[in-house]
């Protein structure tokens, strides 16, 4: 009887959760239908070329593969161009969502906290899902569904180690994120999550999730390194890198004038930037250059602190409890979980903050600080 009394309390908050999704996909829906961005253009045009059989044009080192991936079904069913990107939106907003719920669920909210957190979420997520065309939102999905598993002492390592290839997959920054991010979780639940194991079984698993990881993303880097004759994980962070340099004017298109498509097929040349040269910057050249990227990065740094404040005012607040919490009560059981989410947003924010910064690149932040906020009224209140 009690089984079963979790699951109701389990299901009724995500199921209005869902309720508000679908409500707010079907009003929504037909005022974001034509919305259209140059990087979702680009998108869709790799899409249409899987389509047609253009495999080696449909190779991308700019833009990452899984949205172009997720979007063929829809075009090779006639879907029109601009609705299937916000069709496969809503349905990776309800993937994101029901991650959500399994972390919730794994805190063992309340349910009032759990329906607040659900359904101020699901506002959240559909924000995210129909305001641009992007992959963001996607990477948002993947990172939660990775947390669950990650903070799940009976996950299996190639488990996590298959998500870990999707949030490359997903976003280029997803390689340098997952290596960095489950070697320091790894160290975390080692010495406070998990329970206590054997140092030869961490080191084990460890090894094959990384193992695993490696061998699913070679398909990939070996592809487009071998398309671009140089070793490469992707051309974005490149790229980006160059928009922060001393001698930036800013995107090439802005500037350069006309520059021709890289294939017959392509809708404009932003839909591979890569074969546009540009001017390669050593940050660690001279004292001043080390200065000039010192202050980006702290720049970057406060722009991610303004996304956050312009998010919820109580953000900064909800970080500065967090960090008190795991300082005060480090034998506390939800020290290992919180200092996960605030290692989440540390890695994911100084990683752009090196790189280059805009908001939907910070999505996941939103969320985290979320589920901060309420478990540190559950902590605080109970």
């Amino acid at each position: 009887m009690a089984q079963k009394d979790i699951t109701t309390w389990r299901n009724k908050p995500f199921l209005a959760s869902i309720v508000l999704f679908l409500l707010l996909a079907i009003v929504l829906l037909p005022y974001y239908r034509f919305q259209i961005n140059p990087d979702g253009i680009s998108y869709i045009s790799i899409a249409q070329k899987y389509v047609s059989g253009d495999l080696r044009n449909a190779l991308n080192g700019y833009w990452s593969p899984m949205l172009s991936w997720l979007l063929t079904p829809f075009i090779f069913l006639g879907v029109p161009p601009t609705l299937a990107p916000k069709l496969l939106s809503i349905l990776i907003g309800f993937f994101t969502l029901f991650q959500f719920q399994k972390i919730v669920y794994r805190l063992q909210f309340t349910p009032i906290l759990a329906y607040a957190s659900l359904l101020t979420s699901t506002i959240v997520i559909m924000f995210f899902a129909l305001i641009l065309i992007t992959p963001d939102l996607l990477f948002v999905s993947l990172s939660l569904w990775y947390l669950h598993q990650v903070s799940d002492p009976k996950s299996k390592p190639i488990k996590i180690g298959i998500i870990g290839a999707l949030l490359y997959y997903a976003r280029s920054f997803g390689l340098p994120f997952f290596l960095a991010h489950f070697s320091v979780t790894t160290i975390i639940f080692a010495l406070k999550g998990h329970p206590k194991k054997p140092i030869k079984t961490i080191l084990k698993n460890y090894a094959l999730t990384m193992v695993t990881f490696l061998v699913l993303i070679s398909f990939w880097v070996i592809s487009i390194s071998k398309k671009y004759d140089h070793f490469t994980i992707g051309n974005s962070g490149h790229y980006n890198f160059t928009l922060i340099s001393p001698e930036s004017k800013g995107h090439l298109v802005h500037y350069v004038g006309f520059i021709p498509p890289p294939n017959h097929t392509a809708i404009s040349a932003w839909e591979d930037i890569s074969y546009v040269k540009t001017s390669s910057w050593e940050m660690f050249s001279s004292g001043q250059s080390i200065f000039f990227y010192a202050k980006i990065i702290v720049d970057n740094i406060f722009l991610a602190i303004d996304f956050l404040f312009h998010s919820s005012v109580l953000a900064i607040p909800i970080l500065l409890l967090s960090l008190h919490f795991i300082y005060k009560k480090r034998e506390h059981p939800k020290f290992a979980v919180i200092s996960l989410f605030l290692v989440t947003i540390g890695i994911l924010t100084m990683g752009y903050a090196m790189i280059y910064m805009e908001y939907r690149y910070i999505w996941l932040n939103t969320l985290i600080i979320t589920l901060l906020g309420f478990l540190l009224l559950k902590e605080y209140f109970q």
